[in-house]
């Protein structure tokens, strides 16, 4: 090849490359449209969604910070086993990515519970499209172990609270650009599963 040829392969690889970090990384509930800087939340357990327990569709947050409820009524009638989740409905917006990752951090509780609540990290995500379409969902989730033994589980109380963060990263050949962590409160309340 000459001298010519090796600048116009040099060239088209460069042209390949990608010039910059993504950009317009967002956490999102979807590709597009509502809700931006947000994430779908909603009870799971015994292979299915339990939507009469908690629900959160993503309009609950602004500023990058959100609450909702969780049917504490509801979750006391349950019975079908001794831990229940909360799966994690998200999307994440992106320019120029090749690869995206997703973290789900610094979970904290109201105190004094008689549940235990504990973050499952192990099978996190690597897909952009991490939606409740996705039969995986964002891979990380919450876990909620009730408490109590012979005298029945206990599930906890009106007004407790967990709260946990989520973001993501979307990354090509030049770098990594994340996204704001997007924070959720989750308040047990009496009659009400979420919004």
């Amino acid at each position: 090849m000459g001298f010519m040829g090796v600048l116009a392969t040099v060239a088209q690889a460069g042209q390949a490359a990608a010039a910059s970090a993504p950009s317009g990384v967002s956490v999102a509930t979807s590709s597009s449209g509502n809700y931006d800087d947000a994430f779908g939340t909603q009870a799971y357990d015994d292979g299915s969604f339990q939507a009469q327990i908690h629900l959160q569709q993503g309009s609950v947050f602004s500023s990058n910070t959100g609450e909702t409820q969780l049917d504490i009524t509801a979750l006391n009638s349950y019975s079908a086993g001794s831990s229940m989740s909360i799966r994690i409905s998200a999307y994440l917006r992106a320019t120029g990515a090749t690869s995206q990752s997703w973290s789900l951090t610094d979970l904290t509780d109201s105190g004094l519970l008689s549940f235990v609540p504990t973050l499952n990290t192990s099978s996190m995500s690597t897909a952009q499209d991490s939606t409740f379409g996705n039969s995986s969902h964002l891979g990380g989730f919450v876990v909620i172990s009730a408490g109590g033994g012979r005298g029945g589980l206990t599930w906890g109380n009106d007004s407790d609270w967990i709260q946990f963060k989520v973001k993501g990263t979307a990354t090509n050949n030049v770098g990594s650009t994340n996204s704001d962590e997007i924070t959720l409160k989750i308040v047990w309340t009496a009659g009400d599963p979420g919004d």
